[in-house]
C-alpha cells in the first residue's frame, strides 16, 4: 500500500507545474529528491512519463495562453487566474525554480508524514495539507505584493493533469496513476473489479416504522462498507473508483472522531468499483477468494447483530415455549441470514481490445477513432466498465438461492419465516411437520408481553419477526449503544421513530409541543400528576411516563378516545393495564390531553396527519460513462487551439474518479443539510436551506427521505439544483448538463410504509419513464384515493408561475381566485373543443367567474393568471393513449409509440439540448407550435396536428389543475 501511496506524489503540482513551464522536471527536482532518500525519508523516484500518457484519452500538442480547468462533465471553465499572475511574478523576480524546488520539498515532506501517521489517514487530507503547505512556501515567495494566497493555494492543489486538456485534476489522475504503478511494481495485472450486493429495494422497503427505514439503509451501507474494507486492504483506498472515499463518514471512522450525524446517514451505493491487481492466470482464484472473504465479514457482521438480538429479546425464552432447541433454532436462523444477500464480485482485464470484440457500434467507432489518434488505453475504459457492469448484474440475478425453510412469513416482511418454527431435526433436513399458526402466534404474543413487562418495546404486539427482520430492529440500539465506539461522537438528536413525528414539522405548534413533552419526559424530576393546572406538554410526558415511552401519535386525538386505542398505536396489549388506579390514572389522563387537543385543534389547525416520501436518482448515468449523455464534445474539453476528433468525449478512469468525487461531496456534504437542517447555507452563489426531514438514503446519486408535505417541494428543488451545480469554488458536483429525476408520495402517517415505499418507488420510475429530468408527483388519501401529475422542475423553481397562481387561492384581502375553480376545471376540461384559441377563451371565461374583484385590477389579474397556468400546464408531461389516438381517426396514419415520444420530446426539458418552445410557454401559441412540429416530424396534415395539440393542451391543463389541487392540500406556498 506505501508504494502506491508514495506514487501519488510522483505527478504532484510542482512536477507538472515545472512541466508546464517548459522545464525538465527530473533534472530540476533531482537534488531535491535523493536528499529525502538520504535522510531515509522516501524511496527514490521513478516517474513512469508512459503511464501517465496512457491515461490521457487523446495526444493534444501545445501549452495555453492561461490555465485553467474544465468540469469533467459540463466542460464549463474554471479559470486559475491567481496562480497565473504569482508565476508572472516568479518570472519577473527570477524565482521561479527556487520556488518550485521548496514547493518540492514540502511535497516530499508531506509523503513523509505517513511514516510516523496511517497512509489512510494521510491520504484522506492530502488536499487540505498540501494547501496549507502550499500557502506557507507562496507567502515566502509572494513579496510585499497584494496577492490572494489562499487562492493561489487552493488553484495549486486542483492544478490539471493536463493543462492542455484540462477535463481533471492531477490527484483524480494520481490516484489511478498510483495504483496501475503499484501494480506493475508488483508484475501483476491490472484488472477492473465490481462488487454488488442485492436485494436493496426490498431490504430498505420491508419496513413498519421509520426507524426500520432506516435501519435497513444504515445497515446495508455498513455491509457494503465491510465488502470495500476488503478490498482496500488489497490496493489502498486511493484505488476504490466508486464511491470515492476521501472524507467519507463511514472510511474517516477508521483513524478519526466523526460527527454522529454524519455518521448517521446512510450513504453508501450497494455496487464497488475499484482497480485491482491479479498475477497472471489467477483470475478465477483471485475472486473465489476475495468473494469468500468479503461474504465472511459480511455474514460475521450479521451474525453478530443476530447473537445481540438473540440475547436483547430472550429468543431463548420464546423457543423453550414452543419446545424448541434454541441451539438448533439459531444454527438456521445464521443460514437464513447468511443466504439472504447475493454478494457478487467479478474483474475484466484493463486493456486493450481488438475492436472486432467491440460490439456497440458507435462505442467502437469511438474508440478506433481515439486510439488511432494517440490516445492511450484509457479510450477503451467505457467499453470495459460496460461489460464488467454486464457481466456483474448477470451473475447476481443467476445466483441460487438457499431454499427457505417452510413456515408461517414474518409479519413485518412477509417474505421469510417467522422465527420459531426453523429448528430442523438430527439429520439437518427441515420436517414436514410445523407449528401449528395458532401456538406459534400464541407463543409470540406471550412472550412480547413478558418483553413489555420488562420495558422492551422494540416488538410490538401481533409482531412475529424472521431472523432479518429482528436483526433490522435491534440494529438501531446496537449501533447507537454499543458499535459507534470512541470514533463516533454524538450530541443532539437521534432517530425518530415514527413517520407522525415527520407529519407533526408541518406545524410550528404541533411539532414543538411534542418535542416540549419529550424534553419533558427525559427530565429527572418530581413527578407530576396529568391535572389541568399543568399546561398540555408537561401531561403529555406524564402519559408518555406511564406508558413508557414517547409517542408523537399520541397527539392525534383520534388516538386518544380510549386507552385501547392509545395502545394500538404503542403496540401494547391492554393486560399490562389491569391495575385499576394505573387504569383510572391513564383514562383521566387521555381524557384531559384529548379535551386541550381538541380546543387547540379549533384554535391553531389539526394536527398535521399527512407527511411526504420522497425519492431521487440521478438520470442516466450509464450513458455519461459512455459518452453518450451529459458528456460535451472532445474540442470543448481543450484549452488549446488544436485539431481533434469529433466526437463525444468518453469518460476515462480518471475522469470517473472525478465524478465519483463529485458524487461523494454531493451525498456527504449537501443532501444532508438540505433534507434534515433547518438552518440557511451558501456556497458561492448557491443559496440552499434546510427542510426538517429525515434522511434514509444518500448513496451518490441516489437519495430516500421524509418530509414533512409543505417542504419536500422546495427540498427535492434545491437537492437537484445542487446535484446540477457546476463548480462551488474549486469543489464541482454533477454540472449543469446533468439531471435528476424523483419521486413524491404524500401521505397519511397510517398507511403501511411496505406498500407506500413501493409506491413512491413507482412514482420514481415514472418520471424516468416519462423521459427523465421529471417530478412524478402522487398524493393518497387515507381513504384510498390516489391522484398523480408529473412535471418539469421548472414549476418548483423559486418565485414561478406556479407559485403565483398557489398564492391567489382564496387569498385573504384584495383579489382571489377562488379553490373552486381548480375542481370545476378539472372536472369539465376533457369536453372542451380542442381548437387552443377556443381553449384559452373558455379559460379566461372561468377565471373571470372565479376570480374576485371588479374593473381594471380583476381584468389584469385574469389576464396574469391566465398567463401563469398556461406556462404551468406547458410543463406537465402527458401522454395520449390508444383510446385517444382511435377517438381521432388517424390510428392508420401515426402510432401511439411515435406520437408520444415526439409530444413528450417537446414538452420535456433536457439540460443538454435547447427549450424549443420555451418562449411560448405561458402562450396559446405553445400549443400551435407545438402542432407545427408534430406535423413537421409526422404523416399528419395542419388540422389533424392542431387536432392533437388541443388534447394535448386539455390533458395538460387538466394536470396542471390537479398540480395546484395537491399543492394546496400539501400546505405548498409561494
Amino acid at each position: 500500500m506505501s508504494r502506491g501511496f508514495n506514487a501519488l506524489f510522483d505527478f504532484a503540482p510542482s512536477v507538472l507545474l515545472a512541466g508546464y513551464l517548459g522545464l525538465n522536471p527530473d533534472e530540476l527536482f533531482s537534488d531535491v529528491e535523493n536528499d529525502k532518500v538520504k535522510e531515509n525519508c522516501t524511496p527514490k523516484v521513478h516517474r513512469d512519463y508512459k503511464l501517465w500518457e496512457s491515461l490521457s484519452i487523446v495526444k493534444i500538442n501545445g501549452k495555453p495562453e492561461k490555465l485553467l480547468l474544465k468540469h469533467p462533465i459540463s466542460a464549463r471553465d474554471k479559470e486559475l487566474s491567481d496562480l497565473q499572475k504569482f508565476i508572472d511574478h516568479l518570472k519577473e523576480s527570477g524565482k521561479l525554480e527556487d520556488f518550485l524546488k521548496v514547493l518540492r520539498r514540502e511535497e516530499l515532506e508531506l509523503m513523509c508524514e505517513a511514516r510516523e501517521k496511517s497512509v489512510e489517514e494521510v491520504w484522506n487530507v492530502l488536499p487540505e495539507a498540501l494547501k496549507n503547505r502550499y500557502h506557507s512556501v507562496i507567502k515566502e515567495f509572494a513579496g510585499d505584493n497584494s496577492f490572494d494566497l489562499s487562492k493561489i493555494a487552493e488553484e495549486l492543489v486542483h492544478f490539471p493533469a493536463e493543462p492542455a486538456f484540462p477535463d481533471h485534476d492531477w490527484l483524480s489522475r494520481a490516484e489511478i496513476y498510483a495504483t496501475l504503478n503499484a501494480i506493475k511494481e508488483e508484475s501483476k495485472k491490472p484488472y477492473l473489479l465490481r462488487f454488488k450486493i442485492s436485494p436493496v429495494q426490498a431490504f430498505i422497503g420491508n419496513a413498519r416504522k421509520e426507524l426500520d427505514f432506516w435501519a435497513g439503509s444504515h445497515l446495508l451501507s455498513r455491509l457494503t462498507y465491510e465488502a470495500i474494507k476488503a478490498i482496500k486492504a488489497e490496493t489502498g483506498p486511493w484505488a476504490i473508483i466508486f464511491p470515492h472515499l476521501r472524507e467519507q463518514p463511514f472510511f474517516e471512522a477508521e483513524f478519526k472522531v466523526v460527527e454522529g450525524e454524519k455518521y448517521d446517514v446512510p450513504n453508501m451505493p450497494n455496487k464497488v468499483l475499484a482497480v485491482i491487481g491479479i498475477e497472471e492466470g489467477r483470475e478465477k482464484e483471485f475472486v473465489e477468494n476475495i468473494q469468500g472473504r468479503i461474504t465472511g465479514k459480511i455474514n460475521g457482521f450479521l451474525g453478530e447483530l443476530l447473537n445481540e438480538a438473540w440475547k436483547r429479546y430472550e429468543i431463548e425464552g420464546l423457543l423453550s415455549s414452543l419446545g424448541v432447541k434454541g441451539e438448533d433454532e439459531l444454527e438456521v436462523a445464521r443460514k437464513v441470514l447468511n443466504s439472504y444477500f447475493n454478494v457478487t464480485v467479478r474483474v475484466y482485464p484493463y486493456e486493450e481490445l481488438k475492436l472486432e470484440r467491440v460490439h456497440d457500434e458507435k462505442m467502437r467507432e469511438i474508440i478506433e477513432t481515439l486510439s488511432g489518434d494517440g490516445g492511450g488505453k484509457a479510450v477503451y475504459y467505457p467499453y470495459l466498465f460496460a461489460v464488467l457492469d454486464q457481466i456483474t448484474d448477470f451473475a447476481s440475478v443467476q445466483k441460487e438461492k438457499e431454499p427457505l425453510p417452510p413456515g408461517f412469513k414474518c409479519t413485518v416482511c412477509g417474505e421469510l419465516p417467522a422465527i420459531g418454527q426453523l429448528h430442523h431435526n438430527t439429520n439437518h433436513n427441515y420436517p414436514a411437520e410445523r407449528v401449528k399458526y395458532r401456538e406459534l402466534r400464541r407463543a409470540w404474543e406471550d412472550h412480547v408481553k413478558k418483553l413489555h413487562s420488562r420495558g422492551i418495546y422494540d416488538i410490538k404486539d401481533g409482531e412475529m419477526l424472521c431472523p432479518l427482520c429482528l436483526v433490522k430492529r435491534v440494529y438501531p440500539k446496537v449501533y447507537l449503544n454499543i458499535w459507534e465506539g470512541k470514533n463516533v461522537k454524538r450530541e443532539g438528536k437521534r432517530r425518530v421513530e415514527s413517520v407522525s413525528e415527520v407529519a407533526l414539522r408541518r406545524s410550528g405548534y404541533w411539532s414543538e409541543l411534542y418535542e416540549r413533552a419529550k424534553i419533558e419526559y427525559n427530565t429527572p424530576g418530581e413527578r407530576l400528576q396529568c391535572v389541568k393546572k399543568y399546561p398540555l406538554h408537561k401531561r403529555l410526558a406524564v402519559l408518555f411516563r406511564l406508558l413508557g415511552s414517547p409517542n408523537s401519535e399520541a397527539i392525534y386525538p383520534e388516538n386518544l378516545s380510549s386507552l385501547k386505542s392509545l395502545l394500538k398505536i404503542y403496540g401494547r396489549f391492554s393486560e399490562a393495564f389491569n391495575d385499576a388506579e394505573l387504569k383510572e390514572e391513564i383514562e383521566r389522563c387521555i381524557n384531559s390531553i384529548r379535551e386541550e387537543i381538541l380546543e387547540k385543534s379549533r384554535e391553531m389547525g389539526e394536527p398535521p396527519r399527512y407527511y411526504a416520501m420522497l425519492k431521487m436518482d440521478g438520470d442516466n448515468m450509464g450513458k455519461v460513462i459512455s459518452g453518450e449523455k451529459g458528456v460535451k464534445m472532445l474540442k470543448d474539453y481543450l484549452a488549446v487551439d488544436a485539431s481533434v476528433p469529433n466526437v463525444k468525449r468518453p469518460v476515462t478512469p480518471t475522469t470517473h474518479v472525478a465524478i465519483t468525487r463529485s458524487l461523494s461531496n454531493f451525498a456527504v456534504n449537501f443532501v444532508p443539510k438540505i433534507i434534515q437542517d433547518d438552518g440557511s447555507y451558501r456556497r458561492g452563489d448557491f443559496h440552499y436551506s434546510g427542510h426538517r426531514g429525515e434522511l434514509i438514503l444518500a448513496g451518490g446519486d441516489d437519495v430516500f427521505a421524509l418530509l414533512p408535505a409543505d417542504t419536500v417541494i422546495d427540498a427535492a428543488h434545491q437537492t437537484q439544483e445542487a446535484f446540477r451545480k457546476d463548480w462551488m469554488g474549486f469543489d464541482y458536483l454533477q454540472g449543469s448538463t446533468r439531471s435528476m429525476s424523483a419521486g413524491i408520495l404524500v401521505l397519511h402517517y397510517k398507511e403501511p410504509l411496505y406498500h407506500a415505499y413501493r409506491l413512491v418507488s413507482e412514482l420514481e420510475e415514472t418520471a424516468k419513464y416519462m423521459g427523465r429530468n421529471a417530478v412524478a408527483l402522487g398524493y393518497l388519501t387515507h381513504s384510498g384515493n390516489f391522484y398523480r401529475v408529473v412535471l418539469n422542475w421548472e414549476p418548483f423553481s423559486e418565485n414561478s408561475c406556479t407559485f403565483e397562481v398557489l398564492k391567489l387561492l382564496d387569498s385573504e384581502g384584495g383579489v382571489s381566485l377562488s379553490s373552486k375553480f381548480i375542481y370545476e376545471l378539472y372536472e369539465t376540461v376533457d369536453i372542451w373543443p380542442v381548437k387552443p384559441e377556443a381553449i384559452e377563451q373558455l379559460l379566461r371565461f372561468e377565471l373571470n367567474r372565479h376570480v374576485s374583484g371588479q374593473g381594471d385590477e380583476k381584468k389584469k389579474v385574469v389576464e396574469s393568471t391566465l398567463q401563469n397556468l398556461l406556462w404551468t400546464a406547458s410543463h406537465v408531461r402527458v401522454k395520449l393513449g390508444e383510446k385517444e389516438l382511435k377517438s381521432t381517426g388517424l390510428a392508420e396514419k401515426v402510432s401511439v409509440e411515435e406520437l408520444n415520444e415526439k409530444i413528450l420530446q417537446l414538452v420535456s426539458i433536457d439540460p443538454e439540448k435547447p427549450d424549443d418552445l420555451g418562449e411560448h410557454r405561458g402562450t396559446t401559441k405553445f400549443w400551435v407550435e407545438l402542432a407545427k412540429e408534430l406535423q413537421n416530424s409526422l404523416p399528419l396534415d395542419k388540422k389533424e396536428a392542431e387536432a392533437f395539440a388541443g388534447i394535448v393542451m386539455k390533458k395538460q391543463l387538466k394536470g396542471a389543475s390537479m398540480l395546484l389541487r395537491i399543492l394546496s392540500k400539501m400546505g405548498v406556498v409561494g
